[in-house]
């Protein structure tokens, strides 16, 4: 679901706001799944429009519930 919203993102020439937003749903679920790497991957996509401590929040709190 979340490629396919990011194809139409792209293909329509949405704001990279928009696109950055779809990124971090898409991390957001995947952190959910404990797919860290693939989380980070898609939170590094949102470089410059995403504030760096949301997602310095999300990996302290996964660190201290283990």
């Amino acid at each position: 679901a979340f490629s396919r919203s990011l194809e139409i993102a792209n293909n329509a020439n949405f704001p990279e706001e928009i696109i950055a937003e779809i990124c971090k749903e898409h991390a957001d679920n995947l952190y959910e799944k404990k797919q860290y790497d693939e989380a980070l991957d898609q939170f590094m996509k949102t470089i410059g429009y995403l504030n760096p401590s949301y997602v310095i929040q999300w990996y302290n709190s996964s660190f201290l519930k283990h």
